[in-house]
């Protein structure tokens, strides 16, 4: 699966910190800072426009409702290219990983 804000139920289970969430990081926050949105906002943003389908999981009505307002804004190239740039390789849902410490291995990578 594809977690663009980090998987932050991973973190409880000691598969990832806190710190790995693109969503601290200091880009994106200055980007959500000038435009006014969340950083949430700006990632759910930069994953639509570069053709994502995005489905991010909130139970709260606050977040719902900020996770469907991302229409009313854009990212120039630059905060494309800056939120781009973060990549760090780090996969979240990967059951080759998560996997083996239940005794088995399923790779999603061949």
């Amino acid at each position: 699966g594809f977690s663009p804000l980090g998987a932050g139920s991973y973190v409880s289970l000691d598969m990832a910190t806190a710190e790995e969430s693109v969503l601290r990081s200091p880009a994106v926050l200055d980007i959500a800072k000038r435009l006014g949105k969340t950083p949430a906002q700006v990632v759910l943003r930069w994953a639509t426009l570069r053709g994502y389908s995005v489905v991010p999981k909130s139970s709260q009505l606050t977040r719902l409702v900020e996770n469907i307002s991302i229409f009313d804004f854009t990212l120039s190239d630059e905060e494309m290219a800056t939120i781009s740039s973060l990549n760090c390789g780090r996969r979240y849902n990967d059951p080759g990983v998560f996997c083996v410490g239940m005794g088995g291995c399923c790779p999603i990578f061949g």
